[in-house]
Parts: structure tokens; C-alpha cells; sequence
């Protein structure tokens, strides 16, 4: 019996001999494109240039290789796992430290050698009949694991070389196929995961609705957010590898849109940095020392325009008349100080003024320009270019004639005094804002019609001094005109000469 075995051993190894010789590696029909993932192929062993000439080209090492070989396609990087039965049902005895004990795999004019593990020995099914092996077999057997160039895959076939260890005990040549390479049910159903999941990534989007109402910049910085957390998880459905993985990857869209600011609620406009546009923003005039009303004050709409072109700011105020001690009147003309200015020790502004654009005439209720015992051409809105010190600080430094007040106390018409801005209430508004209309009655039942007829007992005489109606009445009337024009010191020196 031991004679018998020995005979076969030695038939076989001739057998080996005339078969294992140079062969290569013949790549299976591929998928269009070869995109990363898990595949499997068949495998077929070839005799040296009888590759698909029938099962007598086949080598005897054919039965030797499970029917199925798992790659795992990576960029440029393909690993390949074979399976060799471990051991040989026929010769248990023989090739105790690896059927098959090194492998390597030649494609242009590099070697990549494979690593061996017989340790493991996971459980494969084999399709050949041969060396005991029968088909449709389970049985254990050695990973033979090598890497190879991606590209190695469009070859027709690689050069193999393989040290058998059983019955051979060297190294030989030989040819292998893959057959029907194809992405693994599980690899496909991964795919068609990430599939799903870019799809539903592509479809996050911030809606009419949801930037209905918001800012500009915060449309832009939700948007940028969401383009950088689609981009993220793009790349973490890529790099899933599992369908669990998969299903995990979201966009956040709560945190996109808590970016979004409504325009009511936004930050405030930065005043000094101002794009083209009309801005609506409350004014008042006050005295020298920004800190009391100029009786000037009741003369202006507070909703003052700002309109802002090519950089500059340019202020339009709306006058309308007012009553001052019974006497009605209109503002005769406004200057405004240049960049520069100073002020004395009271706060007067001091320096160079030019004249404010004179923008329309006070009309009366017919349409006429109005023409009272004072004067005509009354300025009805007047526009004048902000200088930086205001923009800066929020006062404009103005000078005022008004004509009533001249004739209440000669030399007090003409007043210097400061446009505050409140600067935290600018809004961005439209060009036909109806703020900038006089909203306000001015201070006779029909403003527009004023009566000329006036009393001379309501003016003062030629010489600048009050009619003599009574002490009280007097102290009254100079308190006011000096609120009014804010220069006590004048008012109190006629006050004596009386």
C-alpha cells in the first residue's frame, strides 16, 4: 500500500512538472468603470499559453484555489485575496506550513509579493474535482493576500509565481483567470446606500420661505455653512463602509438656518460705513452746549432724510413755520460750517460756511409761493453735505436766519446751532419715505395762509427794543427769545438798558 502511494506521488509530481510552468494571470470581464468597493471573481488556472482552451489546458493547481477570490478595489490600489485549500485532502501530510508557501504577481516590471496567512484558515467552497477535493466543498484554507496596482486589472494577464509545497516543494509558473468579477451583494447594497444618501445630501437646501425676510449677509453665511456641511458629508458617505455608517450622515439644517437674522432684529447699520442708499434717521436742533433744545427745533420734521451716493452723505431737512410769541414765520435761509471748524469757548461753532441747496419753497394752500410782512422765498426743504466731524459725532454745525426772530429782537435772527443725529435710530428706507413730509401742523390753525396783518403791539420797536406792555409780559418774551436763540448774555444786556 505504501508502495502504491509512493508510485502516485511520483506520477503526480511528473504531472506538476510538465503542467506548472510560466503562466499569467488573465483579468476577468470588469464592471465599466472599476469604482472603489468589494468585488469577487472566479478563478481558473491555465497551463503557459492555453489560456480558454479547453478544461485539458486547465493546470492540476486549478483544484487547489477556492471558486471565488475577493478584491477590494481602493484608488489606485487593488488588494487581492486568493484562497488555497489548507491542507490537501489527498495529502494531509504534506505542505504542513502552507500549501502553497510564497506567491508574487509581476506587472510592469515590478514584483508585488503576496503575505500567507495559515493561521486563520476560514472556511471556502471549492468547484474542481482533484487531490481529494470534490465539488461544491467546504473546506478550510490558507489567505494568500497581495496588492497590486489598480490598473493591473485591465491587463489580459500578470505573471505569476508561486513556491507549491506540496509534492513540488519549489517554486513554479503558472496562468490564473478571473472570472465574472462583480461587486459583491453587499458592496451593492452599500452603493445604492450612498446612492440614496448623496441624493438626499444634494436636496438640503435653504427654501424661498425660509429666507423670506432675512438679511442679506445672513442668507449669504447660512449658505456658506451649508455648502461646507454638504461638502462634509459627502465625504463621510464616501469613506462609510458600512450601510449603518451610511444612514448616519446627516446636514444639519437647524444649525444652517439658526444663521439666518430676521431684518427687524439685525445688527445695527454701521452709520459711518453707509452703502448707497436713503436712510431715515431723527434729528433735532439744539443749542451750543448739545445739551437743550434750540427753539429752532419746532421748525423741522425730527424724521430726517440721509442720502448717501458715491460715498458722501447729504442731509435733507423739512421746515415748516412756527409761532414764536404769537408771531408766526418761516426759516429765511440755513448755512452749514466745513469740515474744520472750531468753536469758541461756549461751543459756537466758529469758521467757514456755505450756503445749504434750497430744494423747494414754502407754498401756500393755492400753490403760491408765500410772501408775508417779513419776506419771501422761504425755504421749504433744504439739502446740505454732512461733514466727517458730524458723521463722527452726530452734530452738524448749522447757521439759521430766521426773519420773525430778527424782527422780535433785532440781531437775534441769525443763530448758530447743531443738527443732532441719533444715529442708533438709522434705518435703510425707501426714496418717497413719507416720514420726510411735514407731518406736524405748524402752530397757527392754517399754517400756510399766515396772516400779514399782524398787531405792530406783537413786534418789537425799530430799535430793537420790546413795547412797553408791562414788565411780566417783557421778562416772558425776552425768556423765550433767549431759549430760542441761546444767547442769554445779549437778551440780559437789553433787558438792563430798558
Amino acid at each position: 500500500m505504501k508502495r502504491a502511494k509512493k508510485i502516485l506521488a511520483t506520477l503526480l509530481s511528473l504531472t506538476l512538472v510538465i503542467q506548472l510552468v510560466p503562466h499569467a494571470v488573465f483579468a476577468a470581464e470588469k464592471p465599466d468603470p472599476i469604482t472603489d468597493g468589494s468585488y469577487e471573481a472566479g478563478t481558473i488556472m491555465w497551463k503557459d499559453g492555453e489560456y480558454n482552451k479547453g478544461d485539458s489546458a486547465k493546470s492540476m493547481c486549478n483544484c487547489m484555489f477556492a471558486e471565488k477570490a475577493d478584491i477590494q478595489v481602493k484608488g489606485d490600489n487593488t488588494e487581492l485575496k486568493l484562497y488555497v485549500v489548507y491542507p490537501v485532502p489527498l495529502f494531509p501530510q504534506l505542505g504542513a506550513d502552507g500549501t502553497i508557501k510564497s506567491m508574487s504577481i509581476a506587472y510592469n516590471n515590478e514584483t508585488y509579493k503576496a503575505t500567507v496567512d495559515i493561521a486563520s484558515k476560514p472556511k471556502k467552497t471549492f468547484a474542481v474535482e482533484g487531490f481529494g477535493i470534490k465539488p461544491g466543498d467546504v473546506l478550510p484554507a490558507e489567505i494568500l493576500t497581495v496588492t497590486i496596482p489598480t490598473a493591473a486589472l485591465n491587463e489580459k494577464f500578470l505573471n505569476v509565481t508561486a513556491f507549491v509545497n506540496v509534492i513540488m516543494d519549489r517554486n513554479v509558473d503558472f496562468d490564473m483567470e478571473l472570472t465574472g468579477l462583480d461587486k459583491t451583494e453587499a458592496q451593492k447594497t452599500l452603493d445604492q446606500a450612498k446612492k440614496e444618501k448623496l441624493d438626499e445630501i444634494e436636496k438640503a437646501t435653504l427654501t424661498d420661505a425660509d429666507k423670506k425676510d432675512k438679511t442679506e449677509d445672513s442668507i449669504k453665511k447660512a449658505e456658506a455653512k451649508l455648502a461646507e456641511l454638504k461638502a462634509a458629508a459627502k465625504k463621510s458617505v464616501d469613506e462609510a463602509t458600512t450601510v449603518e455608517a451610511v444612514n448616519e450622515v446627516k446636514v444639519d439644517m437647524a444649525a444652517v438656518k439658526a444663521l439666518l437674522a430676521d431684518k427687524e432684529e439685525s445688527t445695527a447699520l454701521d452709520y459711518k460705513n453707509l452703502k448707497d442708499g436713503v436712510y431715515a434717521v431723527e434729528g433735532h436742533m439744539v443749542k451750543p452746549n448739545k445739551k437743550d433744545l434750540s427753539m429752532s427745533d419746532r421748525g423741522i420734521n425730527n424724521n430726517v432724510k440721509l442720502t448717501v451716493k458715491d460715498g458722501k452723505y447729504y442731509i435733507t431737512l423739512d421746515f415748516k413755520g412756527i409761532d414764536l410769541m404769537g408771531q408766526f414765520g418761516y426759516l429765511g435761509e440755513m448755512k452749514y460750517f466745513l469740515s474744520g471748524y472750531t468753536t469758541n469757548q461756549y461751543g459756537v461753532p466758529q469758521g467757514k460756511t456755505a450756503d445749504a441747496k434750497v430744494e423747494g419753497f414754502e407754498l401756500d394752500k393755492d400753490g403760491n409761493v408765500i410772501k408775508d410782512q417779513y419776506g419771501t422765498n422761504y425755504p421749504d426743504k433744504v439739502t446740505f453735505e454732512l461733514i466727517p466731524e458730524a458723521i463722527e459725532d452726530g452734530y452738524a454745525p448749522l447757521q439759521v436766519f430766521v426773519p420773525v426772530m430778527e424782527n422780535l429782537v433785532q440781531g437775534t435772527g441769525t443763530q448758530k446751532v447743531y443738527l443732532n443725529l441719533k444715529w442708533e435710530t438709522i434705518e435703510k428706507v425707501a426714496v418717497d419715505d413719507g416720514r420726510f413730509d411735514e407731518q406736524t401742523t405748524p402752530g397757527k390753525p392754517d399754517a400756510n395762509k399766515p396772516d400779514t396783518n399782524k398787531s405792530d403791539a406783537n413786534k418789537l420797536n425799530t430799535n430793537g427794543k420790546a413795547p412797553k406792555t408791562g414788565d411780566e409780559a417783557n421778562l416772558y418774551a425776552w425768556l423765550l427769545v433767549v431759549l430760542a436763540a441761546g444767547t442769554a448774555v445779549v437778551a440780559v444786556k437789553r433787558k438792563k438798558e430798558n
